[in-house]
């Protein structure tokens, strides 16, 4: 159990920072990153997924001595995203005249709503 182990109590030792009067905020020792696998009850052994995470394991005297860290996401950056398509295929020409066609497409970045 890690609480027990001598080594994982003095890994990150050196990274923390209790007093604010050197101007950084009080700062718990720093942990290595972990990755977990994510399950279902009803999914068996087949992982959904996986967090990456950290475990900080403090006394009772020490939990209020630290604030927790922030995690939340950052804020909206807007922004704007231009696609050149430069070619086409099996696309009949409707422009006799010029042998060429206006073409309309949309589009959207996976993981957005449809704009």
């Amino acid at each position: 159990d890690r609480w027990f182990d001598k080594r994982w109590t003095a890994l990150g030792r050196e990274h923390r920072v209790e007093d604010p009067e050197l101007g950084k905020l009080p700062r718990w020792d720093v942990k290595p990153i972990e990755n977990r696998c994510l399950y279902t009850p009803s999914g068996g052994t087949i992982s959904q997924g996986t967090i990456e995470m950290w475990v900080e394991l403090c006394r009772p005297s020490e939990d209020g001595s630290f604030p927790p860290a922030d995690i939340s996401l950052p804020p909206a950056v807007p922004c704007e995203a231009r696609l050149i398509m430069f070619k086409a295929k099996e696309c009949v020409a409707m422009d006799t005249l010029e042998n060429m066609n206006d073409m309309y497409c949309t589009c959207w970045i996976e993981g957005t709503e449809k704009q």
